[in-house]
C-alpha cells in the first residue's frame, strides 16, 4: 500500500506490523522502511539489555534446540514401531536399525553440542534445563524406556565419529547466533584467519 503519511502515522501497533509483515513477504522494501519511519518512537526505561537480553536469546536456544532434537527423535521411534513389524533377521531390519543408530547418534551430538555451548559461556548444564523446563533426551531407543528389543539402541551402539561431528557443528550453530549479539564466546568471536598469497584475510 503506497499512503499519505498521516496514514502511516494513524495505523495501530498491530495494523503496523501486519503491513510490515505483508510488505516483507513480498519484498516490499520501501514499503516496510515507510512504516519503521513514520512509526513513533517512545522513550522507555528497562532492565539493562545485556542481561534481559542474554537471558531471552538463552531461552529461545534452549527451545529451538529441544524442539529439533525431539524431532529427530521421534523418527527414531517411528522407525522402533516399523521395525518390530519386521522379521528380526531380514537384511531390511539391518538397515533399519544402522539407519536408527545414525539418527539416535545425531541426537547424542545435538545435545552434547548443546552442553558444551552452555559450558562454553559458563552455565551450568542441569541449572538451564531445570530453570526453562526442558529434559535431555538420553540414548536408549532415542528416550524411549529400555525394552528386550534388538531395535533399541544404546550409547555404546553408536558411531562416535556421527557424535561427534553433531555436537560440532550444533555448538558452531548456537555459537554464531549468541555472537551477533553478545561476543561472548571467543572461539566462535574471534575472526577467522586465513593466509593468501602471504597476507593475512581476517
Amino acid at each position: 500500500m503506497s499512503l499519505p503519511d498521516r496514514l502511516y502515522e494513524a495505523l495501530s501497533p498491530l495494523e503496523r506490523l501486519r503491513a510490515a509483515i505483508s510488505a516483507k513477504a513480498r519484498g516490499d522494501v520501501y514499503e516496510r522502511e515507510k512504516l519503521l519511519d513514520t512509526c513513533e518512537e517512545k522513550l522507555y526505561k528497562a532492565t539493562d539489555w545485556q542481561f534481559t537480553g542474554r537471558g531471552e536469546l538463552l531461552h529461545l536456544i534452549a527451545l529451538a534446540h529441544t524442539a529439533d532434537v525431539l524431532k529427530l527423535a521421534y523418527r527414531t521411534s517411528i522407525m522402533t514401531s516399523a521395525m518390530l513389524l519386521m522379521e528380526q533377521d531380514g537384511t531390511e531390519l539391518d538397515r533399519f536399525i544402522d539407519a536408527q543408530q545414525t539418527l539416535c547418534a545425531q541426537v547424542e551430538g545435538m545435545e552434547r553440542g548443546f552442553e558444551r555451548f552452555l559450558d562454553a559461556l559458563g552455565f551450568n548444564v542441569h541449572e538451564v534445563r531445570a530453570s526453562f523446563g526442558i529434559t535431555r533426551v538420553h540414548v536408549s531407543g532415542c528416550g524411549e524406556a529400555p525394552r528386550d528389543d534388538v531395535s533399541l539402541v544404546t550409547i555404546d551402539d553408536l558411531d562416535p565419529a556421527v557424535i561427534g561431528a553433531k555436537a560440532q557443528e550444533r555448538y558452531e550453530y548456537y555459537g554464531r547466533l549468541w555472537v551477533e549479539d553478545f561476543r561472548d564466546l571467543a572461539d566462535i568471536a574471534a575472526p577467522k584467519r586465513a593466509q593468501s598469497n602471504g597476507f593475512l584475510i581476517r
